[in-house]
């Protein structure tokens, strides 16, 4: 590109870290090279991440309500506008570039509230029920068996008849079409019609070795009959 006639209409630019003037790194011939000036805040890259690691350890609790969508009312769910996790949990960084850590928003926003730190062993559980909430007002904490117990108060875990092999069992592979069987039908009432002939002590034994099967297969399948159970 042809050298132009030097712009001179720079204004005046100081560094947001050392509050050293700025000035142009490359000849001042284009508009390219105003709008790179008017973009840059900082000497070099040495300012700029001092400047940014200044950042992160002043003003916390600002830098991160700034990444809530918050309501004038408590009953609303407070939702996290950053980065979240692949369960739908906000993700928050503190700490300077080399020693980051990441806090779950909703635990951080909680801390934030009260002032100090949840306890080692408790989680910090939502009455909503929405994980991106970071309202206070609607967390509160409990160890690992409030969290399930509330989940079974709620409904939100699948039990008796509503569980999934329930209203589905085509979807569950059993017997002879799961992949990992290694057992038939017709072998599994064999081994329990042998062994209801004769239960004497040592027959287990004798079928495991009979037919080059484990101990605890065996014993499962004619004794607890815990496995194969549509079989008799």
């Amino acid at each position: 590109m042809a050298r132009g006639k030097p712009l001179t209409n720079y204004p005046e630019k100081h560094c947001l870290w050392c509050n050293a003037q700025l000035h142009p790194k490359t000849y001042p011939s284009t508009p390219m090279c105003l709008s790179r000036f008017l973009a840059t805040d900082y000497c070099d890259r040495t300012c700029a991440a001092r400047y940014h690691a200044a950042q992160r350890t002043k003003d916390v609790g600002e830098r991160f309500w700034s990444h809530v969508k918050r309501t004038f009312s408590t009953k609303d769910c407070w939702l996290w506008a950053a980065k979240h996790d692949k369960d739908g949990y906000g993700r928050f960084s503190t700490g300077t570039y080399r020693h980051q850590k990441w806090h779950r928003a909703h635990r951080f926003a909680l801390e934030l509230e009260t002032g100090k730190p949840v306890p080692a062993g408790l989680s910090v559980l939502h009455r909503c029920d929405n994980p991106a909430c970071c309202n206070p007002h609607h967390l509160f904490t409990g160890t690992q068996a409030d969290n399930m117990r509330d989940c079974v108060s709620k409904g939100r875990i699948a039990r008796g008849d509503r569980n999934g092999r329930r209203l589905h069992p085509e979807s569950t592979l059993r017997g002879e079409a799961h992949p990992n069987a290694i057992l038939t039908e017709k072998l599994v009432r064999k081994l329990r019609r042998e062994y209801a002939k004769d239960k004497r002590r040592g027959k287990v034994a004798f079928l495991s070795r009979l037919y080059k099967l484990s101990y605890q297969l065996v014993h499962q399948l004619v004794c607890r009959r815990k496995t194969w159970i549509g079989i008799e």
